[in-house]
């Protein structure tokens, strides 16, 4: 099975008619373009377990997207950044990206302004908590 990025990230390109590692990227935000999107892994919870079984009933990967554009632009990251925060939303009990089952992608909190990097680029994310079936 692939990873929640890779799913997440497919996802995104599909729905926002991005290009997986042109300007949609796993993991890492590169130097350029400087319009990209990057789905990176934060923390999680542990596994949901099966009533007297050691197997993951459901698992609680949690991820960050982040956007940015050129320098100075606050208003198109922030613009790219809110549509997949409403795409993620559209995630529901039963949708499966790729071959994996998703319960819910639940954003943390609305999109905010994570900092500039060292072109003065603004970066915009959110941080996201998934229930999907054990991979």
């Amino acid at each position: 099975m692939a990873s929640v990025l890779t799913e997440v990230v497919n996802y995104l390109a599909t729905e926002l008619s991005l290009t997986a590692g042109t300007n949609l990227f796993e993991t890492i935000l590169p130097d350029t373009p400087d319009a990209a999107m990057a789905v990176e892994e934060t923390g999680g919870a542990p596994p949901e377990r099966q009533f007297g079984s050691t197997a993951a009933a459901f698992e609680f990967p949690s991820i960050r997207v982040i956007c940015r554009a050129g320098a100075n632009d606050y208003n198109t990251p922030r613009a790219q950044a809110k549509t997949a925060w409403e795409k993620l939303l559209e995630i529901t009990p039963q949708s499966t990206l790729g071959s994996t089952k998703y319960q819910f992608v639940t954003p943390m909190q609305s999109p905010f302004e994570i900092g500039r990097d060292s072109k003065d680029r603004v970066i915009i994310g959110f941080n996201c908590n998934v229930q999907k079936d054990p991979s």
